[in-house]
């Protein structure tokens, strides 16, 4: 039975006091740990194929499958292809291709992230835009990561082939890291067309710290975009120490907030003052305030008082107390209340590390007032291997009753021996059968590329995709010249040996089976380079 499918992408509009637009989602976003450098090997991540448990088997549910490399001198793929499992038709279907472009040859600075949905109406790519992210080669410290030219996300439903929604911006820089202004755009799925939606406009003082941010809405009967919101900056030595918010009434701005920031001479904040504005009487008022302290720069308490207007003093309400190890890593978090003129205890974090200063435990508690004491609540556990790769992290929740630790959920991870993860499997815990219950995983193929260093792989002859595959492989050999292809199971037997006067750039691996399979190209150069592929 096909179902249908939203393609969504958690898009949040920027609200914040620097208006930085945020690319969470669950679908398009780089993946940066897809080649790794180690040992003089090269690695990247071919494929990712994800499964869940269901009455005793695995069923496949998407894969992601690399089409085509941009080697440069990483070696950085730059295509893919996302499928997802028909269980009806018990096939792989097209799903949506994702296209990224690099700035300098590193993974770390991206250029054009792109992606677009496959139609099974035309049975073909469509022209229509899942997501598409230009960066600029600027990170702010008022914006963060800066975009340029055109930022676009949308929602789309695979049964109708149709886009339901999104958000697109058009955006103009300023001074190579800043935004000038930038304009958002709302999906009108009625026409099938970008409505306006917001205006955001900056200014900066003579150093370039921002000192005002205009926010416009647009009023499609009249054509304009009127004013809403505008807000007002102060930076001193770089550190922002003054934001005020008005508001427009339809003929004048009105004041709203107003955040006070104080620091120390290390530049950590120490204070952090909010003022609501009184129109009554022209007045800003107190209305809470959090005080920082530190020892070294590290933060060991965070107090939280509120205003009292009977007493025109402030009154605390609850604070955190923090403690640390020696490598500065946080080994408590407790929250007080303050009840009857004195803090009371009531909920605490407790982490423990190893040697390698990574944590081991996550233990959440809460302070019964009944037998003033701590009460465990639910904890996480975490294992690593010798190489420091985490290995597994659990879950357990206290039982009151059986005081003792209950199972909950788990992750376990697989690692090859280039500390590359292989396999990621989640279970939840069986409470009838006191057993594990595998739930979902994630399968992780790789390609070596034999280097004394990165740039060795520009040797590579050919690449090969998709990787896993159900059969059907195809081969890109470039410029180069392969001059033999020998392919070979796991037990060393030869299934495959021909020379290139008899080969294509595809083969059929399906009349082999299913498994893992070596493939050793040859060049005529007398140069080897050994693949792996994975036929399901």
């Amino acid at each position: 039975m096909k179902t249908r499918i939203l393609f969504l992408l958690f898009f949040v509009v920027p609200v914040l006091s620097f208006s930085q637009i945020n690319t969470d989602n669950n679908f398009i976003k780089p993946d940066k740990g897809s080649v790794r450098s180690v040992m003089g090997i090269v690695h990247v991540l071919d494929s990712s194929l994800f499964s869940d448990y269901n009455s005793g088997a695995w069923d496949y549910t998407s894969k992601r499958c690399i089409q085509s490399r941009h080697w440069g001198s990483q070696g950085l793929p730059n295509e893919w292809i996302n499928y997802s499992f028909d269980s009806d038709m018990s096939q792989w279907v097209k799903y949506y291709y994702e296209r990224a472009s690099y700035q300098d040859d590193s993974i770390a600075n991206y250029d054009i992230v792109f992606a677009k949905p496959w139609s099974s109406f035309i049975n073909d790519w469509t022209n229509d835009t899942l997501a598409y992210y230009d960066y600029s080669s600027a990170i702010s410290t008022q914006f963060g990561v800066i975009y340029e030219n055109k930022f676009i996300a949308t929602s789309y439903d695979f049964l109708t082939n149709s886009i339901t929604g999104g958000m697109k911006y058009n955006l103009f820089v300023y001074a190579d890291s800043l935004y000038d202004h930038y304009e958002q755009f709302n999906y009108n799925t009625a026409i099938n067309q970008w409505d306006k939606y917001w205006l955001y406009s900056f200014s900066y003082d003579a150093n370039n710290y921002l000192q005002k941010r205009l926010e416009q809405l647009w009023n499609a009967s009249d054509n304009v975009y009127e004013n809403v919101n505008q807000y007002f900056y102060i930076y001193t030595n770089g550190r922002l120490t003054q934001e005020v918010s008005q508001n427009w009434s339809g003929t004048v701005w009105s004041n709203s907030t107003k955040n006070i920031y104080e620091y120390d001479a290390n530049l950590n904040k120490t204070k952090h003052l909010h003022y609501t504005w009184d129109a009554v009487n022209d007045v800003w008022k107190p209305s809470y305030q959090y005080l920082y302290t530190y020892t070294g720069n590290n933060n060991t308490e965070k107090l939280y008082q509120v205003w009292n207007t009977g007493t025109s003093s402030w009154d605390n309400s609850n604070r955190h107390v923090y403690t640390y190890n020696t490598n500065s890593d946080m080994l408590t978090d407790r929250r007080d209340l303050w009840s009857a003129g004195a803090w009371k205890n009531d909920y605490r974090y407790t982490y423990t590390f190893n040697t390698s200063f990574l944590q081991t435990l996550q233990l959440y508690e809460i302070w019964d007032n009944g037998t003033m004491a701590w009460k465990n609540s639910y904890r996480y556990v975490y294992s690593y291997d010798g190489n420091d790769n985490e290995t597994n992290y659990t879950r357990q929740n206290w039982d009151n009753m059986a005081s003792s630790w209950v199972n909950d959920s788990k992750s376990d991870y697989t690692y090859d021996s280039y500390n590359s993860m292989t396999l990621a499997t989640h279970s939840t815990w069986n409470t009838g059968t006191s057993s594990w219950d595998y739930e979902s995983k994630a399968e992780y193929y790789w390609s070596d590329f034999d280097a004394t260093n990165v740039s060795d792989i520009l040797k590579n002859p050919t690449s090969l995709f998709p990787n896993p595959t159900s059969g059907i492989i195809h081969f890109d050999s470039g410029s180069n010249e392969i001059s033999r292809i020998t392919i070979s199971d796991l037990t060393g037997k030869v299934v495959y040996d021909a020379s290139t006067e008899s080969f294509s750039n595809e083969l059929d691996l399906r009349p082999y089976g299913r498994g893992m399979y070596n493939i050793s190209i040859t060049t005529e150069n007398n140069e080897v380079y050994n693949s792996k592929i994975v036929v399901q």
